[in-house]
């Protein structure tokens, strides 16, 4: 069984990837890493994990744990799976892995020297429903598209909240406007020709809060 440590014990960790992994057929929850040593107990004794650790790094040294789930803020991805690959982990990590292209020539740079998998966890990736419609238009089977439409949005206030904190990499387009944008490329396998924008900035948080995308890709266009 492959053996899972969890680094933070953030909310989308808690309540929607620990309960799946713990119900996989193929791999436990075996570590639960928190900055809060009470916390980490917490949680690992709500799931079954034998191991609680105060600090991610003393997750990352055991030898009882093959691979991790990063749920950090956006800003510490790199970081932590550059980290996790060093020390020998398989990562999945939250959704945008990365701010800036070019953060991945690392990530794929450690994945092929410390020989382990690095992967994003990104829910489309995976689910049956945009599966099933990357088929159906690879066999044509409900014509030749044209336009993609897409639309995703949340009111959201919360000084507090790390979506509303540019320094831990919040704002719409990261959170959000990955959405459309990554929906596209995989159901159709095609890469964008040429990308305009507008964004504006929340003057009190000082995140995109708002953007409008327009994408050309070969024989269709994307707006959202």
């Amino acid at each position: 069984m492959f053996r899972w440590g969890i680094l933070s014990t953030a909310k989308i960790g808690v309540t929607q990837v620990i309960p799946a992994l713990c119900a996989s057929d193929n791999g436990v929850v075996h570590a639960i890493a928190s900055r809060d040593q009470a916390r980490a107990r917490a949680v690992a004794d709500r799931f079954g994990a034998p191991l609680a650790f105060g600090s991610y790094e003393e997750l990352l040294a055991s030898d009882e744990v093959d691979g991790v789930y990063i749920p950090l803020p956006t800003s510490q991805h790199i970081e932590w799976t550059l980290k996790a690959a060093e020390a020998g982990k398989h990562v999945l990590c939250e959704k945008p892995i990365a701010l800036k292209a070019g953060d991945i020539d690392q990530l794929i740079a450690a994945r092929n020297k410390h020989k382990v998998t690095i992967a994003e966890a990104f829910m489309v990736y995976y689910h049956p429903q945009w599966i099933k419609l990357r088929h159906l238009l690879a066999e044509g089977a409900i014509g030749t598209l044209r336009h993609v439409q897409g639309a995703f949005s949340y009111f959201n206030n919360d000084p507090g909240n790390m979506r509303n904190q540019p320094e831990l990499g919040g704002g719409a387009l990261p959170d959000i406007g990955v959405y459309p944008t990554v929906v596209t490329r995989m159901v159709t396998e095609k890469e964008p020709l040429s990308v305009q924008a507008s964004v504006e900035f929340d003057p009190k948080f000082g995140t995109d809060r708002y953007a409008n995308v327009s994408a050309r890709f070969d024989g269709f266009d994307l707006t959202f």
